[in-house]
């Protein structure tokens, strides 16, 4: 009886799905024709401890009631988590000041999807807040400028982010090539040292 009742207490440690197989073979055994048992020589089993099978099955299908909830609920928190920051990153996007404009035009310059910026950078940490761009890892780099993470552009904000919309010029003349360069963010020669262009811009 006691090492009855401590396997009870066990069900709630199980996965979701190990609890839902539980309800199935118990109500199998409680609610299945004989002929069926029979055919699986299980008649004896039940016969043996068919005493618990009630308790067992209630137990075991309250379990898993719960557990399913708990998924649904946490399903549904995350979706609106989702949607909401989705609305976040599209507002920003849509409010973008020229920092910001300059730490995203990085990724342009340097013809990469990753790019190093300086994650105490106040814009830098704006567009991680809205969802504008991503943290890769969670490990840096020192620097005499502060604390370096590599970032990507986020895809929810990534298709919104034209040449336009982050202040290039029509055209990449030499003068629009300098004046693009002399507004990159403050950090950017201590992170990258000096290189010379190899791009568009």
């Amino acid at each position: 009886m006691t090492e009855f009742v401590d396997i009870l207490f066990r069900l709630d440690r199980l996965p979701a799905k190990i609890t839902a197989l539980v309800v199935v073979i118990v109500g199998t055994l409680m609610f299945a024709p004989d002929v069926w048992l029979s055919g699986l020589q299980l008649e004896a089993f039940r016969e043996a401890y068919g005493l618990w099978f009630g308790i067992v099955f209630l137990v075991a299908a309250g379990l898993f009631t719960v557990q399913l909830l708990t998924y649904l609920v946490g399903w549904i928190q995350r979706r609106m988590r989702a949607a909401q920051l989705e609305v976040q990153t599209i507002e920003a996007v849509a409010n973008l000041d020229p920092n910001e404009c300059a730490v995203l035009r990085e990724f342009t310059i340097q013809e990469r999807n990753t790019v190093e910026l300086l994650a105490t950078d106040p814009a830098v940490m704006s567009l991680v807040r809205n969802g504008v761009i991503l943290q890769i890892g969670s490990y840096g780099r020192a620097s005499p400028v502060g604390p370096i993470f590599s970032y990507t552009i986020s895809h929810i904000a990534r298709p919104l982010l034209s040449e336009s919309v982050l202040g290039f010029p029509p055209q990449a003349t030499e003068a629009a090539v300098r004046q693009v360069h002399d507004m990159r963010p403050h950090f950017m020669e201590r992170v990258l040292g000096r290189r010379t262009r190899t791009g568009r811009w």
